[in-house]
């Protein structure tokens, strides 16, 4: 499970998760995922892996309607 870990350095209201080993910046959200999502090398995105890849994610609710976590899709 992915989780949130910081913020893009330029941008505090997008998010950049991870599970421990890859980093992913938020984006593109539809109402349901984030379907715009690149993989970065930190916790900062400084620098994206491959920008012309995108990735999915879609987040994980607790009962209480609370994001606890992200699935990538």
């Amino acid at each position: 499970m992915y989780k949130v870990v910081g913020n893009l350095w330029n941008n505090v209201e997008i998010e950049i998760i991870s599970n421990g080993n890859r980093y992913f910046i938020l984006d593109g959200w539809n109402g349901e995922l984030y379907y715009k999502c690149t993989e970065c090398l930190d916790s900062k995105g400084f620098d994206l892996i491959n920008p012309k890849k995108e990735y999915t994610f879609k987040p994980i609710y607790n009962k209480d309607y609370e994001i606890i976590g992200y699935e990538m899709r």
